[in-house]
């Protein structure tokens, strides 16, 4: 039997309507999957107001002196360095956040810039009544937010450890080909991904090896959070197109404190050529942030220094520890 040759505007509506069904089991899929997430992990930290809404905080150890504060790269949940958190509360108190719309803090009203994310950092410290100096231990994108809280107030910080941090010059001049309307497609491309499902189902097969490493109840966790909806690459994107204000690194601003830059040890798979070319000399000008500060190489690591590399990291956040309370 001859198939019929049916016109064009039954093919398209055919094809709408299998587009739609596929949308709407996507979207069962996915809010269920939200729902029992939701039930299985609940904040394992607790939730800070900063003004009308609320950052997730979670702290450990209890050990005397500075307060460590880790924070995350951008578009990252601080889940992903809970490993990294728990060595370092063997030997100091230390504290992770998740920025607005990442992990289990509620999202903000609107894009963040850089000056905001200082303030979002400034009023959970203040609120959540830690108080400083602090250490820092910033990781890529989050280096940005370091430098202009220590640009603000460089007498609350007693040193800074960069796990593979970038400096303001290199990520500026880096975005330029990280921006504009292509990035803008795969930033919504991927929030439909994570609405209709797709970020959830192939998750376990996308993850980089290092997951599957971590301790389960951390891996669980950063499954689950991973899976659902966040600002994402959109963190970064909109602080480089809405910020009127630029971080800047002043040579020297904390004096004789330390400040290590760690380093990774091979070509990077994660970051695009403009930034890789430019690595080497953006870890040396995080280092002149202070008169006494070093690199380290990381040797294998790529970018994720904190995720493939924790013991290493935590003992040099260990060394930093031990110099400020020598000073």
């Amino acid at each position: 039997m001859p198939v019929p040759k049916w016109p064009w505007r039954i093919w398209s509506l055919a094809l709408f309507a299998a587009v739609a069904v596929i949308a709407a089991t996507g979207l069962s899929y996915e809010t269920f999957g939200e729902s029992r997430d939701a039930a299985r992990f609940p904040p394992p930290g607790r939730l800070v107001d900063v003004g009308g809404r609320r950052l997730h905080l979670l702290c450990k150890g209890s050990a005397p002196g500075p307060t460590v504060i880790m924070v995350a790269g951008g578009g990252t949940p601080a889940v992903v360095s809970y490993d990294l958190q728990d060595r370092i509360a063997k030997f100091a108190r230390v504290c992770s956040y998740d920025r607005a719309g990442l992990g289990w803090s509620d999202p903000a009203r609107h894009a963040l810039t850089f000056a905001e994310q200082v303030n979002d950092l400034e009023t959970l410290l203040q609120n959540a009544k830690l108080a400083g100096p602090y250490v820092f231990v910033p990781e890529s994108f989050g280096s940005l937010i370091v430098i202009d809280f220590a640009q603000r107030y460089p007498g609350q910080v007693a040193g800074v450890v960069f796990l593979d941090g970038v400096d303001p010059q290199l990520w500026f001049k880096a975005m330029v080909d990280q921006s504009g309307s292509l990035a803008e497609f795969k930033n919504l491309a991927v929030k439909v991904a994570w609405r209709t499902g797709i970020v959830r189902l192939a998750f376990p097969a996308l993850a980089p090896a290092w997951v599957w490493r971590l301790p389960a109840p951390i891996r669980d966790q950063m499954v689950a959070i991973y899976a659902r909806p966040s600002a994402g690459y959109a963190e970064a994107l909109d602080a480089y197109t809405i910020s009127p204000q630029r971080p800047y690194l002043a040579p020297g601003a904390l004096g004789t404190r330390p400040v290590i830059a760690l380093r990774h040890g091979k070509t990077s798979d994660a970051l695009s050529g403009e930034f890789e070319a430019g690595w080497q000399a953006s870890q040396t000008r995080l280092a002149q942030l202070s008169h006494n500060g070093i690199v380290i190489t990381a040797a294998g690591a790529d970018h994720e220094i904190a995720q493939e590399q924790p013991e290493l990291a935590a003992q040099w956040v260990q060394k930093a520890l031990s110099e400020t309370r020598r000073q």
